[in-house]
């Protein structure tokens, strides 16, 4: 059995104001290509569909078409709502989906029930497991269940798991192993370790497709992995690989005990998100603007010792889709952090400034900084 791991696809987000509708297509197509060429069974959707409970009309189409391109190919897909998700709204006409092969569950309302595939080997019961709190476990399934990881074991033991067939989960939680939690990426700093749940809950089970959060990684042990974003939502990513994982499920022995193997197959971003850093006539020139794709998603840090003039146009102009902009000048680099004390009383407003652009960029002013100073101080003057 072949399954296809993907997660936090997040339609409708914007990248600093950029639509990706176009990268998010490119790589939703990238995932389509590989189940054809590839020969993939099921694809597990691990979770935050949209980035909203309530999408953009072309959030929608794009997800539609994309579930559609797998029906169509003949692949089998189990897809669970995430945090950001409405999960009503991702459940919506499941059973009329279902029949043809695409299986999107929605809240949790009861004992969770396995979509069942077969191969040479026998069975395969994925199970599907919405984002869910304690609140939700209690509502659903009437028991008492303080924390996630206690919530989460109630879904999980009110499954009836058969260890001697092959069983996957697919989950949207932030899944802990040992209290040490997982790397996190930029977009994703807010995610508290409050509603983490201990990886042993999975111990059922022979592979676990989890969605959440945004860095590929292994939790615990190496059947237990998030596959990460298909885009890099913030330019923290810039660093970081993205890629769905590829999962061949053999012959199951006995409990704990699965033929099972994983690729990481990477996907190939339209547009990458990049950094640059350096002084602006380095940044602009011919020479580094051919060294990588124009059009990329770009953060800028300059290092020039003072602003250049029009910084901001002549970057846009060279980097279209410019993310940010910070200034670091390369003098300041290796500045202590000043002594916190009391200004000399003595000092007038030209001295108190030239003190505070010391402190700052770690060396005195020139003379033509000194002489736009004088100029300004005589301006405030005659306001007065």
């Amino acid at each position: 059995m072949r399954l296809l791991h993907i997660s936090d696809v997040h339609a409708g987000k914007r990248l600093h104001g950029y639509s990706q509708e176009e990268d998010l297509a490119h790589a939703l197509a990238q995932v389509v290509d590989v189940c054809r060429g590839r020969s993939v069974d099921c694809v597990l959707v691990a979770g935050d569909l949209y980035d909203t409970t309530q999408p953009p009309d072309y959030a929608v189409t794009l997800v539609d078409g994309f579930l559609r391109d797998l029906a169509e190919a003949g692949v089998r897909v189990v897809a669970v709502p995430g945090n950001h998700d409405s999960a009503a709204r991702v459940g919506f006409a499941s059973p009329l989906l279902a029949a043809s092969g695409v299986h999107v569950v929605g809240p949790l309302e009861g004992p969770v029930e396995p979509v069942v595939l077969e191969d040479a080997h026998g069975e395969v019961r994925v199970w599907p497991v919405p984002f869910v709190r304690p609140a939700t476990v209690r509502a659903a399934l009437g028991c008492d269940a303080p924390s996630p990881t206690e919530a989460l074991a109630a879904v999980v033991d009110a499954m009836g798991v058969d260890g001697s067939v092959r069983n996957v989960c697919v989950a949207h939680q932030f899944v802990t192993s040992g209290g040490v939690g997982p790397e996190r990426s930029e977009s994703e700093l807010t995610l508290g370790d409050a509603e983490n749940v201990e990886v042993s809950v999975f111990e059922p089970f022979d592979y676990v497709a989890l969605g959440h959060l945004h860095r590929a990684q292994k939790v615990g042990r190496e059947t237990v992995r998030y596959s990460g974003t298909p885009l890099k939502y913030s330019r923290g990513e810039a660093g970081n690989g993205k890629s769905m994982v590829l999962v061949d499920l053999g012959e199951k022995r006995g409990p704990g005990d699965c033929d099972l193997s994983f690729e990481l197959v990477p996907f190939e971003p339209l547009h990458d998100v990049r950094q640059a850093c350096g002084p602006l006539e380095k940044l602009v020139s011919p020479e580094v603007l051919a060294l990588a794709p124009a059009d990329d998603y770009v953060a800028v840090t300059l290092t020039d010792d003072t602003l250049p003039l029009d910084a901001l146009g002549r970057l846009r102009e060279a980097y279209p889709n410019l993310l940010s902009l910070e200034h670091a000048p390369a003098s300041a680099a290796g500045v202590q952090e000043a002594e916190v004390r009391a200004p000399d009383p003595g000092l007038d407003l030209e001295g108190l400034f030239a003190g505070f652009f010391e402190a700052q960029r770690g060396h005195a002013m020139d003379d033509r900084q000194r002489a736009v100073l004088a100029e300004c101080v005589a301006l405030v003057g005659e306001g007065e």
